[in-house]
């Protein structure tokens, strides 16, 4: 199982309620949408994908398996880009 939480590399900056991260190293960035912005959020201390979907679902009307999938998908391509660090413990 993983832990993930923000890569200290990363920058952000938020407005109106959206985030937008950026990694100076490689230039790679990140647009989020709230429910990035969200997640982005929630791990300010590394937690795990279980935790983070938890959070979500209280905060959006999503149905369970598309907040699952969803949030997969967004941990991946964060983690992909050295925004989010996943830690296996």
């Amino acid at each position: 199982m993983n832990l993930y939480s923000r890569s200290a590399k990363a920058c952000s900056a938020e407005l109106d309620g959206t985030a937008c991260l950026f990694d100076p190293s490689t230039a790679e960035y990140l647009n989020l949408n709230s429910s990035g912005t969200a997640i982005w959020n929630a791990i300010s201390v590394s937690k795990t994908i279980e935790d983070i979907i938890s959070e979500l679902l209280n905060q959006f009307d999503v149905e369970p398996d598309q907040c699952t999938k969803e949030t997969a998908n967004f941990l991946q391509e964060a983690v992909n880009k050295g925004m989010i660090k996943a830690i296996n413990r």
